[in-house]
Parts: structure tokens; sequence; C-alpha cells
């Protein structure tokens, strides 16, 4: 059969170039579609060694803030440009590929990982300025080996330069991301499933950004500010960019989800393939945890009984809407592409009673966030 890309809509450039070369699964047949009961017969990635999966993944959100701050009941700007409306879009994108180089039972225990592309990046303001952040990776270019070590994965690097922070070559998977939202065992049409947290954490990409990405350097140092460049350097050896902040946030420990997953009697055909279609909803609320405001000595003295008086303890919810739908393909025996979108909504409320009088802070947010994530598995 000619080859087949996923399109992708949401990808830039360089991940479509990388990723139109590659080939998926021929049309399933009919009948495979036709018999729920036959397409669904055991709903999991079936790893065999030599098989390759290139993944590619590409996250957006944009969050609007309003922040106020009261000084006994009086509305008051403080310094920095404390309160009013702000803006920031922070966004992430990986591309890598993985060639299983050992399975046992259809799991992959040693997986060879190239990574192609590792990049994300912020726009905001900051004191009235608009600020452009563009973020690095050490891993560009990296190949690792992943291997299954006593119920851990070790990753080592077989090719390329390895990253100062050891520590982000923990906590990598041997497995597709989108592995997580698929059912545990036999499903038919109309059935639905509970996802864990955990499951759509890595869907989302977030522990991978983390992971993959350099943290910015504010101050004038991180990126470029009204236009004109300062500096740009990043701190390298530091793992924890781009989508930390807007999504890693979500599954802390006080957050409640519930993660859906259905499938539906839809089929989705592309480029001449016919996919099962499953639908996948997620709600989310909780407790935001505690701000600090200040940095160093100020924090310090502020939280000191002569100047900050009496604390009351702060007030902050947050709210997610996530739906979206996962594509399965059955000939191959994995899932190819998901495609999410959702809100999320927070406010909280600090009060403080100092010497020079009280302090309210009042702040809301409206994040809209965007993923899309597809595998493509060679021939």
């Amino acid at each position: 059969p000619p080859s087949r890309a996923l399109p992708n809509p949401t990808a830039m450039s360089k991940i479509q170039r990388t990723t139109a070369c590659l080939l998926l699964a021929p049309p399933l047949a009919a009948g495979a579609i036709a018999g729920a009961s036959v397409l669904m017969d055991g709903m999991r990635t079936d790893y065999a060694e030599g098989a390759t999966y290139t993944v590619s993944m590409q996250t957006s959100a944009t969050t609007t803030s309003e922040r106020e701050m009261l000084v006994d009941g009086e509305p008051r700007e403080g310094r920095g440009g404390f309160g009013g409306d702000s803006e920031r879009t922070t966004s992430f994108s990986v591309a890598y590929t993985d060639e299983v180089v050992a399975a046992d039972e259809g799991a992959p225990t040693k997986v060879r990982r190239a990574f192609e592309e590792a990049s994300g990046g912020m726009e905001m303001e900051m004191r009235g300025e608009p600020m452009q952040v563009d973020l690095g990776s050490p891993f560009d270019g990296v190949t690792l080996m992943l291997a299954l070590e006593e119920g851990v994965v070790e990753a080592t690097v077989e090719d390329g330069s390895a990253p100062d922070d050891t520590e982000r070559l923990e906590g990598h998977s041997l497995t597709l991301p989108l592995d997580g939202l698929l059912p545990s065992g036999e499903v038919t049409e109309g059935d639905s499933w509970d996802i864990d947290a955990d499951a759509l954490k890595s869907a989302l990409g977030a522990g991978l950004s983390a992971k993959l990405l350099d943290r910015p350097d504010f101050g004038g140092r991180g990126g470029e500010r009204g236009g004109e460049g300062r500096g740009g350097r990043q701190r390298g050896a530091r793992g924890g960019g781009g989508m930390a902040d807007a999504v890693s946030g979500l599954f802390r420990e006080t957050m409640e989800w519930e993660i859906t997953g259905t499938l539906t009697d839809r089929t989705e055909e592309v480029e001449g393939a016919t996919y099962a279609v499953i639908e996948i909803e997620a709600t989310m609320s909780g407790e935001l945890p505690e701000r600090q405001f200040g940095r160093g000595r100020d924090r310090d003295r502020a939280a000191g009984p002569s100047a900050a008086g009496e604390a009351r303890l702060p007030e902050g919810t947050i709210e997610a809407e996530l739906e979206g739908e996962l594509l399965w393909d059955a000939a191959n025996s994995c899932p190819v592409r998901l495609t999410l979108t959702g809100e999320i909504e927070s406010e909280d409320s600090t009060v403080r009673d100092t010497q020079r009088g009280t302090f309210e802070i009042n702040s809301s947010s409206s994040t809209e966030l965007e993923v899309t994530v597809t595998v493509a598995k060679a021939e």
C-alpha cells in the first residue's frame, strides 16, 4: 500500500517534515470495524522486537490572569506592576523515535529513543514590556538506551552529550505516552472506563517537558524584551521549563480528577486508513497551595510576626474541564492520535493584617489548553 502519515494541523513545520516520511498501517478490514468484539479483544499496544514508533507532541496553553491588591479596602498598585491583567502563552514540542530492542510478552523491556526535537517557549509581559523566551533542551539530537532493570527504567546516553543534571535521565518511560488512556480489559461499543490521573499527565507531556526543557532565566537575562535581545542565556543544567507551570501543577495531591474513556460507534478515516474513535472526558477540582510573595529576605521578613502581624489562611480553588478524542489502530495494535482541548479556571485570595494595614490580594486566571499527540508505526 502507499505510504501514509497522520496529518497534524497544529504541528510546527519541523515536526511536519519529521513525520511526513513515516509509514502508518493500511486500512482496517471491514470486519474489524463492524465487529466490536473482534476490534477490541485486547486493546493495548503490542510491542515486538524491532518495532519502531515515532511520537510527535505539541502542547500550547494561553493563560489570562487578573490580580487586585487592596490595602484597608482601597485598591493599590504594587511594586513591579503587581495588579491588573496579564497574559502568558507557553508551548512545548517534542519529536522522538522509539525502536523496541527487546520485549517480553508484548511489553517493552529495552528501547532505543532518538530525540529529533525538544523545544518550548513563553510569550508574556513583564513590567509592562512584551517578553519572549525560547526554551532549549540538551536532549536535541541525543539518543538514549532505556532498559528495565529490577522494575526501574535506567537510561544511558548512547549518542550525543548527556545533560549536566543526571537527574534528568531518571523517570523516562518505555511505553508510548497514550497507552495509559486505553482500557485494561475487553470493551464493546458504548463501554466506558476510568483513567488514572498519572496516565493523563503522561499523555499531556507534563512530566516530560519538565525533564527535557531548560528553565528560563528571567530578570532581563532570559529572553528578548521589547524586541531587543538582552543576552538570552538559559540555565541549561536545570530542568523544569516549558509546560511545567501550566500543566504539571494540575496533578498535585490536592487535585481530584475524574477521567473517563468511552469507545464510540464512530470511526475516522485518515489518508485512507480507518480508526476507532475513543472519547476522553476529564474534570478536576481542588485547592491551590499557599502562595508566597516576595523573595529572599523580603519574604522571610514578611513572614515574621513584627512585620506581618496576623496572617489569615489563603483561600484558593482550581477547576478544569478537558475533552478530546483518541484514535485506535486495530491493525497495528496501538493508539495513533490524541487531540485534547480544555479550560482551567482558578481563584485565590490572601488576607494579611500588618502594622501598615490589612493587605488583601485577589487573583484569578483562565487557561485555554490544546494538546495534539501523534504516533506513527513504521511498516
